[in-house]
């Protein structure tokens, strides 16, 4: 492993750590299927997300990809995962909530 992949991995595991967090903390979401079109929230999208994607794919940074980035993720893994529509709704706008772009 290269310095600079040791460098991503530890500052990804620092984002990590702050997302986790960070479900704690008051959010307002703006975007469709956020906290307001969905009352379980913030907690509940990343605990949804570590259970069906983390599993298979590693925990990676949400600001690993833009917003069409993880819509295009999701629209291609959402049946692989087996997410129904409110949950693929939930990670996708936890993911473009978190990814700082």
């Amino acid at each position: 492993m290269s310095r600079f992949e040791v460098s991503q991995l530890i500052l990804s595991s620092l984002l990590v750590g702050i997302l986790l967090l960070a479900p704690g903390c008051a959010t307002t979401s703006t975007r469709a299927g956020g906290d307001e079109g969905d009352p379980r929230g913030d907690a509940w999208a990343l605990r949804l997300w570590k259970r069906k994607c983390v599993e298979c794919h590693g925990l990676h940074a949400p600001s690993r990809l833009s917003d069409e980035g993880w819509r295009r993720v999701m629209d291609a893994m959402a049946i692989e995962a087996r997410l129904d529509e409110s949950e693929k709704a939930a990670i996708l706008s936890y993911l473009q909530d978190h990814n700082e772009s």
